[in-house]
């Protein structure tokens, strides 16, 4: 009676309870902490079977859901999809280890490389071991994809029919859909053909309309150059601050100028007259004075002007 009091003392003052008669305190400790020690691992190893038997069983679920899409993919191919990919992987195998020995077989047969024997096959060795194992890693990802991709068959299709020349149309709508549900989706399809055709024509409309876009945009840029490149001349030939008044000239006096040219024109038709080697050169005389009293660009400033256009 006395020892439970003193152990509800101890336990309100928040002191650990004295061990009992015989204990010692650090045994008393030491088997409290196995007690702990023996509930984690027991809690843990009841975990440990749940998800164990969690995933056995989804394992065997897993398993006859593939066996039975393994099996209607069988009778509806007439071949296993296993059988295929074992096929595959003998084949691929075979063609590996065949180019591998050619390959060592042409390289000892060589006189530069055949003295290195030792180092060919060592290299044709590993070769060989490094194709393969990608082979090994990769061809389960084949399978898996074959299997869950190409060679699945619908769960909606039905395969109770034991006749192998199958009614597509009706076994189709007797699957999930109607005539009309299959009318319908071919109208669809024709559709989109259509949109497609039509998409790609506009699309090669754009592309010839780009390409014509891109070539004016070249021969502006060519055009640009020469441009500037005639005013990098004018500038370099001292005349950039006379062209611009020298053409406003040649233009405000281009008229006149026309005007003078064709009675210069007529006087030069009536040359064959008698009187003509009194008048001539006092005709010529007139007319280039009248030409410089009306202002216009000289003879000279004309053809400086015509070789700075000019120049390349």
């Amino acid at each position: 009676m006395a020892h439970h009091q003193h152990d509800s003392a101890s336990a309100a003052s928040g002191c650990p309870p004295s061990a009992p008669a015989g204990v010692t305190v650090s045994e008393a400790q030491e088997g409290t902490e196995a007690v702990k020690i023996s509930c984690c691992d027991l809690t843990s190893l009841y975990l440990c079977l749940i998800a164990s038997k969690m995933y056995e069983r989804f394992r065997v679920i897993y398993h006859d859901i593939q066996t039975t899409e393994l099996r209607r993919s069988e009778k509806f191919f007439a071949f296993s999809p296993i059988r295929f990919v074992d096929d595959v992987y003998n084949c691929t195998s075979h063609y590996l280890k065949h180019g591998l020995d050619q390959m060592e077989n042409v390289l000892l047969e060589d006189q530069e490389t055949r003295i290195y024997s030792d180092d060919i096959k060592k290299g044709v060795t590993s070769l060989h071991k490094k194709l393969f194992r990608s082979l090994d890693r990769n061809i389960d990802k084949f399978e898996l994809y074959i299997i869950r991709n190409i060679l699945k068959i619908p769960k909606h299709l039905d395969l109770s029919s034991d006749n192998k020349e199958m009614n597509w149309t009706g076994e189709s709508a007797a699957a999930g859909g109607s005539v009309e549900d299959e009318q319908m989706l071919d109208e669809e399809l024709r559709e989109l053909r259509r949109k497609i055709h039509s998409a790609q024509f506009v699309n090669r409309a754009m592309k010839g309309k780009l390409s014509e876009i891109e070539k004016q945009l070249k021969d502006y840029h060519q055009i640009q150059e020469a441009f500037d490149e005639m005013d990098r001349r004018a500038k370099e030939s001292g005349v950039d601050t006379h062209l611009e008044a020298a053409v406003l000239d040649l233009l405000q006096h281009d008229p006149e100028l026309r005007a003078l040219e064709k009675q210069y024109a007529a006087v030069e038709t009536s040359k064959d007259n008698e009187n003509w080697g009194m008048v001539g050169p006092n005709i010529d005389t007139c007319f280039t004075e009248n030409r410089v009293k009306m202002g216009g660009p000289s003879t000279r400033t004309l053809n400086h002007l015509r070789e700075i256009l000019t120049a390349k």
